[in-house]
C-alpha cells in the first residue's frame, strides 16, 4: 500500500488511476485504428484479391497472436509481480509500438502473420494496468478503478476506427499502422515519465503454479462458466473479418471509412449498454440475461444476412453493440460469481486465456466460411449458432454453484464515487 499521509495518499491513487486510464485509452485507440481493417489491408497492400480470401487469411493471421496471448498472459502477470507492474506496462507498450512498424511494412501475408504473432507475444497492457491498480489502490477503490479502465477502453474503441479508416482512405493503410504505433508509444511515454509505482509494504505474493491452476480449473462451476465465456466471445467474432469486405462489396468508395463508422457505432452503443447491464441483470437475472442476449444476437445477425445496403449494415452494427456491451458485463460478472474465494485473480487469468481463444478462433471460422460458401452465409451461420448458444448456456449455468437467474455481485459493478 502507498506509504503516505491520508491526503497525499488520496491524491496518489487518483493520479495513478488517471494515468493508467490514459495509458489504456491510447493503447486501445491505436489498436482500433488498424484491427478492423486487416481484411482491406490484405486486399490493398498484400496481394489478396477476393474479399472472401481476405477474410479467410485474416483468420489465419490471427492464429499466432491468439496462441501467444493465450500462453503468455499468466506469465506476464507473474513477471509483473516479480519486477514491478510499471516495468510490465513499459514492456507491453513500447514493444507493441515497435512490432507495429513491421506490421505496416509487411509485403505479404506470411510476413504480416509473423509480425502479428510477435504482437500477441508483446501485448498485455490491460492485465498490467489491472494488476497495478489492484496492488496499489485502497481495497475499497479497486472495483471503481477497474470500471474506469473499462470505460477508457470503450472510449478508445469508439474513437479509434473512424480516424483509422480516414487515414487508410487518404494516406494509405500502411500510414494507419504508423500512426497507431505512435499512439502506443505515447502510452509508453506516459508510463515512463509520469507513472510512479509506489513500493508495497510487504513482499509480493506469488500465487503462480501448476497446482493452483489445476485446482481453480477443477473448482465447481468454473469450467462450465468458462465454456459460456468462450461461446460468448467466439461466436459474435465470426463476422469481424467479413464486415469490412462486405461493406466494400456494397459500396466501393471509401470502404475503410464506412467500416470504421460501423465499428465506431458498435463500440459507442456497447459503452452505453454496459452502464445499464447491471440494472437489466438485477431484474432479468444473470442467466436469463445471457440467454436473451444470445437470442437477440441471433435475430440481428439474421437481419444482417438480409441487409443489402450500407445503411442497413450500420444500423445492425449499432444494435449489435448494445448486445456486445451487455454480454461482456454479464460473462465477466459470471466468472466473479463462480471464482473460488481467494483465487479470483487466477480465475480471471483463465478468463483472459479463454477470451484469447475466442478472439482468434471466431474470426478464423468466419473467414474460412466466407472463403468456402460466401460472406453473407457467415451471418446466417452465426445467427444459427448463437440461437443454439441460448439453451446451451442455460444448461451450462445450471452446473455452476449459483442459480442461473442470480444477479451479479453488486460490489464488482456498482458505480462508486472516488
Amino acid at each position: 500500500m502507498i506509504q503516505a499521509s491520508s491526503g497525499s495518499r488520496i491524491q496518489s491513487w487518483q493520479r495513478l488511476l488517471v494515468l493508467t486510464c490514459l495509458i489504456q485509452f491510447f493503447v486501445v485507440l491505436g489498436l482500433q485504428m488498424t484491427f478492423p481493417y486487416i481484411p482491406l489491408f490484405m486486399q490493398k497492400e498484400l496481394g489478396i484479391v477476393r474479399g472472401e480470401e481476405a477474410a479467410f487469411w485474416t483468420g489465419i493471421a490471427g492464429i499466432g497472436s491468439g496462441a501467444t496471448m493465450f500462453l503468455t498472459g499468466p506469465l506476464w502477470g507473474y513477471l509483473g509481480d516479480r519486477v514491478g507492474h510499471k516495468k510490465n506496462i513499459l514492456r507491453a507498450t513500447f514493444v507493441t509500438a515497435l512490432v507495429y512498424i513491421p506490421l505496416g511494412l509487411a509485403q505479404n501475408v506470411l510476413q504480416f502473420t509473423v509480425a502479428l504473432t510477435f504482437f500477441g507475444l508483446a501485448t498485455g497492457t490491460w492485465v498490467a494496468n489491472m494488476a497495478l491498480l489492484s496492488t496499489v489502490l485502497p481495497r475499497e477503490r479497486v472495483p471503481f478503478a477497474i470500471g474506469m479502465l473499462q470505460v477508457a477502453a470503450f472510449v478508445g474503441m469508439t474513437l479509434g476506427p473512424l480516424p483509422g479508416g480516414l487515414i487508410a482512405d487518404t494516406l494509405g493503410f500502411r500510414a494507419a499502422y504508423f500512426v497507431a504505433s505512435a499512439c502506443l508509444a505515447m502510452a509508453g511515454a506516459i508510463a515512463l515519465f509520469f507513472l510512479h509505482e509506489p513500493r508495497k509494504a510487504g513482499p509480493a505474493v506469488q500465487a503462480f503454479g501448476w497446482s493452483n491452476l489445476v485446482g481453480v480449473a477443477r473448482a465447481k462451476g468454473v469450467a462450465p462458466s468458462l465454456t459460456v465465456v468462450l461461446l460468448a466471445t467466439m461466436l459474435p467474432q465470426m463476422i469481424l473479418p467479413v464486415i469490412p469486405v462486405y461493406i466494400q462489396s456494397l459500396r466501393e468508395s471509401a470502404p475503410a471509412s464506412l467500416a470504421g463508422l460501423a465499428f465506431t457505432l458498435q463500440s459507442l452503443t456497447a459503452a452505453i449498454s454496459a452502464y445499464t447491464a447491471v440494472w437489466v441483470a438485477r431484474r432479468a437475472g444473470l442467466g436469463r440475461m445471457i440467454v436473451l442476449c444470445a437470442i437477440a444476437y441471433s435475430l440481428l445477425y439474421f437481419l444482417l444476412f438480409l441487409s443489402h445496403s450500407v445503411g442497413a449494415v450500420l444500423v445492425m452494427m449499432a444494435l449489435i453493440g448494445f448486445l456486445w456491451g451487455g454480454m461482456s458485463v454479464a460473462v465477466n460478472t459470471l466468472i466473479g460469481l463462480v471464482a473460488p474465494r481467494g483465487q479470483q485473480g487466477t480465475t480471471y487469468g483463465f478468463l483472459q486465456s479463454v477470451s484469447a481463444i475466442g478472439f482468434w478462433l471466431g474470426p478464423l471460422m468466419g473467414g474460412t466460411m466466407a472463403r468456402a460458401v460466401g460472406m453473407r452465409e457467415v451471418f446466417l451461420f452465426s445467427a444459427g449458432t448463437l440461437l443454439a448458444m441460448a439453451p446451451a448456456s442455460w444448461l451450462l449455468l445450471k452446473a455452476a454453484p449459483i442459480q442461473s437467474d442470480a444477479a451479479p455481485a453488486e460490489p464488482q459493478l456498482e458505480r462508486r464515487r472516488p
